[in-house]
């Protein structure tokens, strides 16, 4: 059941065209200290897919769930993050983002059960990334963000959720599918993401 929010969106960036990256938007989250204190600190469990034999993605513990303010530096035991220490705040609206997410912010999405995909290519990467791109087609009703990341192991894609990361320089259409069928809405708590501005 869901907790009383204070919420407040916060515009950071100029929007662009519904047809292109949009902007970031952020939603302020004020839930009681005894609800968040309330949530455990566990790894996610995952979803059995008939039609994903495998397990996709490594499971790893909880860090934590403690929220700080935007900006204040964080040290995770992965990279990617897939839990931790985050910001107050997270990602609002699903789709692609051309600049890169905070980490700080799109751990607070894993929290709610988003899924994350993420590319860090200095030598560009087209074919990945018009994968990932399809992935956010093929799963239009998941919320799900696709972000740059300029941590990530260059060459690297990594899809993301609560405690669990799939992460390759060769991904496969069909396990980046698998990995959000098995993982999505699987957080501590979930609040679906709105849709990309202007849709």
């Amino acid at each position: 059941m869901r907790h009383p929010l204070r919420a407040i969106l916060i515009t950071l960036l100029p929007a662009l065209s519904a047809c292109s990256p949009q902007a970031l938007h952020v939603l302020e989250e004020g839930p009681s200290m005894s609800l968040v204190g309330a949530i455990a600190c566990k790894t996610a469990d995952y979803r059995a897919v008939a039609r994903c034999p495998d397990i996709i993605g490594r499971a790893y513990e909880c860090e934590s769930l403690r929220h700080v303010p935007a900006g204040e530096a964080i040290v995770w035991g992965t990279n990617p993050p897939a839990s931790g220490t985050h910001f107050d705040r997270w990602v609002t609206r699903r789709g692609e983002y051309s600049t890169p997410v905070p980490r700080g912010n799109y751990v607070h999405n894993l929290e709610h059960g988003h899924v994350v995909l993420l590319y860090n290519c200095p030598e560009g990467c087209e074919e990945n990334l018009a994968m990932l791109r399809r992935v956010l087609r093929e799963r239009a009703s998941a919320s799900l963000l696709l972000t740059p990341d300029p941590l990530l192991e260059p060459g690297n894609v990594a899809l993301v959720a609560w405690t669990w990361i799939h992460q390759t320089p060769e991904p496969r259409f069909e396990d980046l599918l698998c990995f959000v069928d098995q993982h999505h809405g699987l957080g501590p708590e979930f609040y679906p993401l709105e849709p990309p501005a202007g849709r």
